[in-house]
């Protein structure tokens, strides 16, 4: 069985992954990235990343509770990152048992959207816009 967190690893990989959205088609080369991306990676990309979380401690079996940080960045278009961070809630907000595959040996419960993430950087002289959500999710082991 794989630990709780790589199974929620495996889930928001395949679900952004398989999701033919801006960030690249389906399969290889989706740009979906766990954590941070490669250097240079082609815009729109999205990024997604732990925030919080563990062992949850409320059965007597594991389960456990994390919020996730999903992300689009997007150069240069305010309105581009605000419809793919649409597009990201779409995808994981109030998904109950059995809506998205999670990693061996885990089930998600249900997945709440919590905050929207928005912020803007400059980079050699260009706007990145961040633009997403956080997510709570709910896992137990089965």
């Amino acid at each position: 069985m794989t630990d709780a967190l790589g199974a929620l690893y495996t889930t928001a990989r395949t679900t952004l992954s398989t999701s033919n959205e801006a960030w690249g088609n389906a399969g290889s080369s989706s740009r979906a990235y766990a954590d941070l991306a490669p250097a240079g990676a082609t815009y729109p990309y999205v990024v997604y990343q732990i925030a919080a979380g563990g062992e949850l401690n409320a059965i007597v079996g594991q389960d456990a509770q994390f919020v996730i940080v999903v992300k689009a960045i997007v150069q240069e278009n305010l309105a581009s990152a605000m419809t793919l961070a649409d597009r990201i809630g779409a995808l994981f907000n109030d998904k109950d048992s059995g809506a998205l595959l999670s990693g061996a040996g885990w089930t998600i419960l249900h997945i709440s959207q919590l905050r929207r993430v928005h912020y803007v950087e400059l980079v050699d002289g260009k706007r990145l816009y961040h633009s997403g959500h956080q997510f709570s999710i709910r896992m137990e082991a089965t």
